[in-house]
């Protein structure tokens, strides 16, 4: 091959590899931003309600101190003496089923599947996969009430009022960012504390596509 087509080869070469990247970019068929905000705005907006019930106060339950409520809880079976009954009447979820099923519409299953096994049936892994801690699960239904294991018996550093570390996202500031593809995506977003606006930060926000739409796939929210 004479030099000057070598050359010329070598160049287009070196050309075809930069590009590369571009290329992989593109055929990775991540959604465009636009297409997913609504989607984003809407999972965003419903997470702390979801987070309040795994993660912060919970349920509105009944006082078991007021005297219109003692013969109620006279009847609480000595089994379910750390808890308190749910006020279903003020109570936006009703059932265990009603939890899971709000739950599902925000979260993947990637991220409700521990989730739910510790909130229900009272098991939990710890920093080792391999491992379970076996403890009183949050929620338990029985004879047609809902009980809540009473908040003391929690971590107050984990289950304080999800308000008090509620986030307020800016949406103009939504950027798809690498890695993502047409199934799995990451998002960047500033946001800030409802408590202190003065500070912001950029979060990532993780979405799956999943045969019932997007859903978030971790608990950053």
């Amino acid at each position: 091959m004479p030099r000057k087509m070598r050359i010329a080869f070598v160049s287009g070469l070196l050309a075809v590899l930069l590009l590369c990247p571009a290329v992989f970019c593109a055929c990775s068929g991540a959604p465009k931003v636009e297409d997913l905000r609504t989607d984003v705005i809407a999972l965003l907006e419903a997470a702390p309600e979801i987070n309040e019930v795994f993660f912060g106060a919970g349920l509105p339950v009944l006082d078991r101190n007021a005297p219109e409520n003692a013969d109620l809880y006279r009847e609480v079976p000595e089994s379910l003496s750390l808890y308190d009954v749910v006020d279903l009447e003020h109570s936006k979820f009703t059932s265990i089923e009603h939890i899971k099923a709000a739950a599902m519409r925000v979260y993947s299953m990637a991220c409700l599947t521990a989730r739910f096994a510790a909130a229900f049936e009272g098991v939990s892994s710890d920093a080792d996969p391999s491992s379970y801690l076996i403890s009183k699960p949050y929620f338990v239904e029985q004879d047609g009430l809902l009980y809540q294991l009473r908040r003391s018996e929690l971590d107050p550093d984990r289950f304080d009022p999800i308000r008090d570390r509620s986030l307020v996202y800016d949406y103009d500031t939504l950027r798809v960012v690498k890695p993502s593809n047409k199934t799995s995506v990451r998002l960047s977003v500033t946001a800030h504390l409802l408590s202190d606006p003065s500070k912001t930060e950029t979060k990532t926000i993780r979405l799956l596509a999943t045969p019932s739409g997007w859903r978030l796939n971790d608990w950053e929210a």
